[in-house]
């Protein structure tokens, strides 16, 4: 929430004030639009107005005092009362202390920030804090003169949630125990075959050690402990006669080793047709998921879910802890399956939870869902404290993973910034639950990717100028901040005159209307918009309209809106379609002929390698591809295209189409597009059409994620 401001946005200010004329005004918005940044910052940087003036209008603007950092020394001890860390992320630079007032003056961006004042309140005690407005080039310079080398020297020694509390600590180690861990580190090329078939342990090892693989054979369970105790694993295949007698073995061997992969198996035919990539592990529990919902959609919807969120801070926390792929794939199902019905049984409070996944359980049951995500369900809030001196098994630590995001989840909600006072605020209200369900090794997990969120700086900037239009600015401060962190920049219009100014002065990239009305206003608003000369099938546009009326807005899909989505939705659902958008713009400007721009980099995750090919087809442009998957060995698909069409690929030993598939079943990771003049294309060793070979991509993924 920010407090009250002049209704006057900077440009009318200094326009009245005659600093600036139109003109200069509008080449700067034209310039803000092209490479990013503060309109401040464009006419400071050009000249149009001297940093002085403009700390004036940003005064009167914001109604609080401003300051000039141009010229200003600041004292070692000023700065010491800031982490480095911080004053990066947060922008902010303290550049006078009084100790006889016990007073810290603070320049920012925005001086009636209340996350900003309450989190500074937080970090520096019961010292008065005064905010002060500055330009944000001059700012931006500032900090980095006098953080940046503190950060690259100290990187990781900024103390930013203080860890002093006798009781909390005292609580944590007390609650830990040197003879259990979470996981431990195991050497992916180690194997162990656990089988009392000689010739199958024998074929095993030669096939394996030909690979490179160091592998240790066990004719029995017991002696595969006793392994398992002296050494970790990589994988482990286990064959038994006894029928269920597999799920007993697993569940021990997850005991020791919860990061090993375990493969069950009956005979080496099965072994070979046995399935278990995460992809398809994914789509069975997809299929199964359906069915699932569907028995949820008898009882009445709620406003909000923040499975996003969940989703974000749970697979970042696996990862942590070094869990496999599958057991990734696992918990996540658990969590998507908890929000789910969250979403629909839980309107009112109290908020039971293990009556919640009771309820979940039987249903799953009667589905026949993945056993496994039953357990991790099964093993939610559980008390944990009997446990603490073994080695807790996958099931329990997915359990508490998902157990400590869901405590996250139902404090701090979407719309609220993470900010380090409400993650201490969080840690000191969870902190008595370690040791009794919580595990030592998760919290302190959760909170190093909690603070590492906190204090993320944003990615590198995007180009092009976001525009959102709203009548309540604190309505979409969450989403602003989270498509910041995502390296966009944007301008928030508070009124409907101020847009359409904003909207003639300097052609958006990306329009965003925030719209609480009736459906009426919003087709009157659509249309006004097309009245300025906005053609929203060129400009993506995305409405944020309330639920009950998303129905009935279904027309505009057809005048060219992009997307009608819930103004009640996460920020990071919207933050990932506008990615998704903006990647498709920077692709679709890169295949213009004639456009000079040297390189384009994007994500898969934001835009599929099929869905690249498409749009670079369909733009009849001659460009190299590189695509590197976000977990490998760092070997890149490379990928020609003369005029559209592909007529080279390759990657590792396999060429043209063959490695085309290949990276087609790549989720994540990074591809770079750079145009090239036909005399460096390599030799053909492509024949078929892009759509052949699309098409025929598509029927392998789908195979492969069906299993059939």
């Amino acid at each position: 929430m920010k407090t009250e401001c002049s209704q006057k946005r900077i440009d009318e200010i200094l326009l009245l004030q005659g600093k600036v004329s139109e003109t200069e005004l509008a080449a700067a918005l034209n310039r803000q639009k092209a490479v990013g940044g503060k309109l401040c910052s464009h006419l400071l940087e050009y000249g149009s107005v001297n940093e002085a003036d403009l700390v004036a209008a940003l005064s009167e603007h914001f109604g609080r005092p401003g300051i000039q950092l141009a010229t200003l020394e600041i004292l070692s001890g000023v700065l010491d009362l800031i982490p480095a860390n911080v004053a990066l992320a947060r922008l902010i630079l303290p550049f006078a202390y009084e100790p006889e007032s016990d007073c810290v003056r603070i320049a920012c961006v925005d001086p009636n920030d209340a996350d900003l004042l309450s989190e500074l309140n937080y970090l520096l005690g019961n010292k008065v804090i005064e905010l002060y407005v500055a330009v944000e080039l001059s700012l931006n310079r500032a900090v980095n003169r006098y953080y940046g080398p503190r950060y690259v020297n100290r990187k990781g020694a900024d103390k930013t949630i203080d860890q002093s509390s006798e009781d909390r600590d005292s609580a944590i180690r007390d609650a830990r125990s040197p003879a259990r861990r979470v996981s431990r580190p195991v050497d992916k090329k180690s194997v162990l075959v656990v089988t009392d078939q000689a010739s199958t342990s024998q074929l095993l090892k030669i096939v394996l050690e030909r690979d490179g693989y160091a592998v240790t054979c066990s004719s029995t369970p017991e002696r595969a402990v006793e392994l398992l105790r002296q050494a970790l694993f990589g994988t482990v295949f286990i064959q038994l006669d006894r029928a269920g007698g597999d799920l007993d073995i697993q569940r021990h061997m997850r005991t020791l080793s919860p990061a090993s992969r375990i493969c069950t198996f009956r005979s080496i035919g099965d072994l070979l047709i046995n399935d278990s990539h995460p992809g398809r592990v994914t789509n069975r529990l997809q299929q199964k998921l359906e069915l699932f919902a569907s028995l949820l959609t008898i009882n009445e919807r709620v406003p909000k879910s923040q499975s996003m969120r969940v989703a974000y801070f749970i697979d970042k926390v696996c990862r942590h802890l070094g869990l496999t792929d599958a057991q990734r794939v696992m918990v996540l199902s658990a969590a998507h399956l908890h929000e789910q019905a969250k979403f629909y049984y839980m309107t009112v409070t109290p908020r039971d939870f293990r009556r919640l996944t009771d309820l979940v359980i039987k249903l799953l049951q009667s589905v026949y869902y993945e056993p496994a995500v039953i357990d991790i369900l099964r093993s939610m809030y559980l008390d944990i404290s009997l446990m603490m001196d073994v080695e807790a098994p996958f099931e329990v630590v997915g359990a508490n993973i998902l157990t400590m995001v869901d405590m996250f989840a139902e404090n701090l909600q979407p719309v609220q910034r993470l900010t380090l006072d409400r993650l201490e605020e969080f840690q000191a209200k969870i902190t008595p639950r370690v040791g009794r369900q919580l595990l030592p090794e998760i919290f302190d997990t959760f909170m190093t990717v909690a603070k590492e969120e906190s204090l993320r700086t944003p990615t590198a900037l995007r180009l092009g100028q976001i525009m959102i239009y709203t009548e309540e600015a604190a309505r979409v401060m969450a989403l602003a901040d989270r498509l910041k962190t995502e390296g966009f920049r944007t301008i928030t219009a508070p009124s409907w005159t101020s847009f359409s100014r904003l909207c003639r002065r300097c052609r958006p990239d990306l329009i965003i209307l925030f719209i609480e009305e009736p459906s009426r206003t919003i087709f009157a608003q659509v249309k006004e918009l097309k009245n300025l000369g906005i053609d929203i099938k060129k400009t993506p546009t995305l409405v944020l309209a309330p639920q009950n009326v998303s129905g009935e807005l279904t027309p505009l899909l057809e005048w060219g809106v992009e997307d009608i989505l819930d103004c009640e939705c996460d920020p990071d659902r919207v933050a990932l379609k506008v990615s998704k958008v903006w990647t498709r713009i920077e692709v679709s400007a890169h295949s213009v002929p004639g456009d000079t721009q040297l390189e384009s980099r994007g994500r898969l995750q934001d835009m599929s390698l099929i869905e690249l090919l498409q749009v670079l087809g369909t733009g009849g442009r001659t460009t190299r591809i590189q695509v590197v998957p976000a977990e490998g060995t760092g070997d890149k698909l490379e990928i020609y295209l003369d005029r559209g069409q592909i007529v080279y690929a390759q990657y590792n030993d396999l060429q043209g189409a063959e490695a085309i598939y290949v990276g087609i079943t790549w989720d994540s990771g990074v591809w770079t597009l750079e145009p090239i003049s036909e005399n460096l294309i390599n030799a053909h060793n492509n024949q078929l059409a892009n759509e052949a070979i699309l098409l025929e991509g598509c029927r392998l993924l789908d195979e492969m994620n069906t299993g059939f």
